[in-house]
């Protein structure tokens, strides 16, 4: 005669509770809270007016490039060659224009990174 021992489910496998994953959602919100606070206090400690008016003067800048400069070669140079050559300097353009804004443009790092 075999005993079956009754085992206890381990943390990991077992269900959990309606409470359990309620703390932990609220543990989530309340993490992603204080994240969006901490970003907004340190752009908010970093302001300055004159690198505001040159961030929207950069954004500008490269929604006015992408939009009237790239798609002259499609216009120019006729559909494929022209459509090929249109859509490289749009991936280029806007490679650089990211790298651009996260150079100039990025928030300072967290006191705890610094």
């Amino acid at each position: 005669m075999t005993v079956s021992a009754k085992r206890e489910p381990d943390e990991e496998t077992r269900p959990r509770s309606h409470l359990e994953r309620q703390e932990d959602l609220s543990r989530r919100f309340i993490r992603r809270q204080r994240d969006q606070r901490e970003k907004f206090q340190r752009r908010a400690k970093s302001f300055s007016l004159r690198r505001e008016a040159a961030r929207n003067l950069f954004i500008t800048a490269c929604l006015l490039f992408d939009v009237l400069v790239v798609p002259e070669p499609a216009l120019i140079l006729g559909a494929p060659v022209g459509f090929a050559l249109s859509a490289t300097l749009l991936v280029a353009s806007v490679g650089l224009e990211i790298n651009l804004y996260r150079t100039y443009f990025s928030l300072p790092p967290r006191d705890d990174e610094a």
